[in-house]
């Protein structure tokens, strides 16, 4: 399974944005093929139980027992049949094996401009010894200035590589002003929407760090261990002069619990209760009126 899945990530890491030469957002190509860069091997195994690895190449988050949070872009319907998820190890293709049974894409994604880049998963069994990762609920859960961010993720430590990482890997990145990143952006003409997305990379601009291959869908955590974000785009992989991009929780934080009430085998006991279905009398039957004749003759 492992030599498949790594060609898949081999091929698809050929898909790289080139905003240096094209002004259309690849968002599905950039995405779906990042990982880690310039990052280090996770030592405890208690330090990130949540994080889930999908086989299709993309990192995902516990967010209740049995839905995990990852990127809309992960989903590749060519790709429906690779379900399983492994859960809970730094270890690659270890842990808790779950299978995805049931994908929620949000309603306003789309590829071009890679806005609400967010996807739930619902599993087939719930994962009942490991804690959820806890999600930003409002605004002032973003990230702000001079913040350190981690993300982390099974990944190679260099753009285009078509290998996972054996051992988990995390990275610490600072933010990056909305203004900046945008001007990075914006001089290839693709827009960075402050509202849904964020960016992070190296202040100083030299690069070096960050998300890259394989990593799409993976949490991107404030200093708290608080969910800000999931790994969404970028053009190239640690790169001195474009920051990734990565999609903000807070913007989704509703929807995310309403299809957590509706996705979920056990749903959170504060969901709603659903509407009851009316009850409708039942109507008599209309009979047709018999005339003198059909009654004399038994028709």
């Amino acid at each position: 399974m492992n030599t498949s899945i790594n060609a898949i990530i081999a091929a698809s890491s050929l898909l790289l944005i080139l905003v240096s030469t094209t002004t259309t957002h690849f968002v599905e190509a950039a995405a779906t093929t990042t990982r880690i860069v310039g990052g280090e091997s996770v030592q405890d195994p208690a330090s990130y139980p949540f994080f889930a690895f999908w086989e299709v190449g993309c990192g995902t988050s516990l967010i209740y027992e049995d839905i995990l949070l990852t990127a809309a872009h992960c989903h590749q319907p060519q790709m429906y049949f690779a379900d399983t998820v492994f859960i809970d190890s730094i270890s690659a293709y270890q842990g808790t094996q779950r299978r995805v049974v049931d994908r929620r894409l949000h309603p306003e994604y789309t590829t071009f401009s890679g806005k609400n880049d967010f996807m739930l998963l619902k599993l087939d069994a719930p994962i009942t010894d490991v804690k959820p990762v806890s999600l930003a609920s409002t605004p002032s859960d973003d990230p702000t200035t001079g913040e350190k961010i981690t993300v982390v993720g099974f990944g190679a430590q260099v753009e285009g590589s078509g290998d996972i990482a054996p051992v988990l890997q995390k990275v610490t990145l600072d933010f990056i002003p909305h203004i900046t990143c945008s001007f990075q952006y914006g001089r290839v003409g693709l827009p960075i929407d402050e509202e849904s997305e964020f960016c992070t990379g190296i202040v100083n601009g030299d690069g070096g760090k960050d998300s890259c291959q394989g990593d799409s869908g993976g949490p991107v955590l404030n200093e708290e261990g608080t969910q800000i974000g999931v790994v969404s785009w970028g053009n190239g992989c640690a790169r001195a002069d474009f920051s990734g991009v990565n999609a903000r929780i807070s913007s989704v934080h509703d929807w995310i619990q309403t299809q957590i009430c509706e996705l979920s085998a056990n749903p959170p006991i504060d969901c709603p209760e659903p509407p009851a279905t009316p009850y409708l009398r039942p109507q008599p039957q209309q009979q047709t009126p018999v005339s003198f004749w059909d009654w004399i003759f038994g028709f």
